[in-house]
Order: C-alpha cells, then sequence, then structure tokens
C-alpha cells in the first residue's frame, strides 16, 4: 500500500516509479486529485457535524415545547 502522504510530499517520484512499471504517469496525478477531493469532503463533513452539535446543544437549552420545535 502507498502512502498518499508520501504521493503528495513527491509526486514525481511516484510517477517515475509506476511509469517504469509500464504505468500511466497520469494515474498518479488522478490519485492526488481524488485524495484532495476525499479531504475537502471531511472537512465539508466535519463543518456539518458541528453545526449539529451546536444546534442539538440550543434545542437541548430551549425551555419549552414550541421553542424547542422552532
Amino acid at each position: 500500500m502507498l502512502d498518499l502522504k508520501a504521493i503528495r510530499r513527491d509526486p514525481d517520484l511516484y510517477k517515475a516509479s509506476h511509469a517504469s512499471r509500464g504505468g500511466d504517469p497520469a494515474e498518479i496525478d488522478a490519485v492526488i486529485a481524488l485524495d484532495e477531493q476525499r479531504r475537502e469532503a471531511i472537512t465539508k463533513v466535519e463543518a456539518l457535524r458541528a453545526d449539529r452539535r451546536q444546534i442539538s446543544k440550543q434545542i437541548g437549552r430551549a425551555k419549552d415545547a414550541e421553542e424547542r420545535e422552532a
């Protein structure tokens, strides 16, 4: 298994290695792009979870049923 941090650090090394085995170096660029998309998605999910936690706390602090529904 390849280390994504190492690929991000030195993509040219991995492109050359992949090419020497008959692979397309553009595949390494695709891996880097997909990793970046995954990292962005994780950031968005974490932000949404933080929002959900904050709203849950506000609901818990609401005193009456009408206020909780709002």
